[in-house]
């Protein structure tokens, strides 16, 4: 399956501007033939967490979250995928459900459906304090590959990973959070959840604008478990054979050159790992559980 890989600016709290760049980038990845198109975290309002201050973060939180699929991104990606004729994966915004909020990302189909939906499960001490909730379930998106998400502090934990590739994804998606500063541990999480898994990794990074200042970037990665780095794509200092107006880059993949190896784990024993050591712990914290009682006696 041929895929794009969406490497754009993002303008802080501009969603007219973003969602404009969105148009322009799916639009050309269909004129170059891809079927799905991967679009980075925060599309809507750009990646807010690290650009301003605690007090502003959470009244943006407060007053920027949205429905899935009812709100004005979910809706406007959906009018994008049926113009375009395409799948869209976004990224993680900021989602709504009753009084809880959440990190989300989502998908939907050509013919606008909205397929699925995945919420960030590991919360850093921030993420609390601004109100987020932590998501329950492991997901993948099926479009023809198997996308298993993984947003942010996600990365961290192997067994998230691992989970995902048990459940039948074949390709690793992360969604890491753009900082100021470039954390270099990132390089080698993605590697080692890629060789862990024996699964490829793509891990889209982007570019922070306020005005028309560069804050940050993050490359955007694509790891092979046998190969390793296959490509690293940057607006600011990366290749300029595909840089439109140094603010966007369109990078097609042809999905089935990673995938087409044999990429599955043994998925039984994969499963019999996991409930012995499920069972151990199970144990060890009955015990505990067990042990603090008799104390409080």
């Amino acid at each position: 399956m041929r895929i794009a890989i969406a490497h754009i600016s993002l303008k802080l709290m501009s969603k007219k501007v973003n969602f404009e760049k969105a148009k322009r980038v799916v639009h050309e990845a269909k004129q170059r033939g891809a079927k799905a198109v991967i679009l980075p975290s925060m599309l809507n309002i750009g990646p807010i967490f690290s650009f301003y201050s605690p007090a502003q973060v959470k009244s943006i939180v407060r007053n920027h979250a949205e429905r899935i699929p009812s709100g004005p991104t979910a809706t406007f990606l959906s009018s994008l995928a049926v113009s375009s004729g395409v799948f869209i994966i976004s990224g993680p915004i900021i989602e709504r459900a009753g009084p809880k909020v959440f990190l989300t990302s989502f998908a939907v189909s050509p013919a606008g459906s909205f397929l699925k939906r995945y919420r960030k499960i590991v919360l850093n001490p921030i993420d609390r304090t601004l109100g987020f909730s932590e998501g329950r379930t492991l997901e993948f998106f099926d479009l023809k590959e198997k996308y298993g998400v993984l947003i942010e502090g996600d990365v961290l934990f192997p067994e998230i990973a691992r989970g995902l590739t048990i459940l039948g994804s074949t390709v690793l998606l992360a969604f890491p959070r753009i900082e100021p500063a470039f954390d270099k541990k990132l390089r080698k999480l993605l590697e080692a959840r890629s060789i862990e898994n024996n699964l490829p990794i793509i891990s889209m990074g982007g570019m922070v604008k306020s005005q028309e200042q560069t804050l940050s970037e993050l490359p955007t990665y694509i790891f092979d478990p046998s190969e390793g780095l296959l490509e690293e794509i940057l607006l600011e200092g990366g290749k300029s054979e595909e840089k439109k107006e140094e603010d966007e880059r369109v990078v097609i993949l042809e999905l089935q050159n990673y995938t087409q190896k044999s990429y599955t784990q043994d998925q039984k024993y994969s499963y019999s790992l996991y409930s012995i050591i499920y069972r151990n712990l199970k144990r060890y914290l009955e015990g505990k559980v067990g042990e603090t009682e008799e104390k409080e006696e």
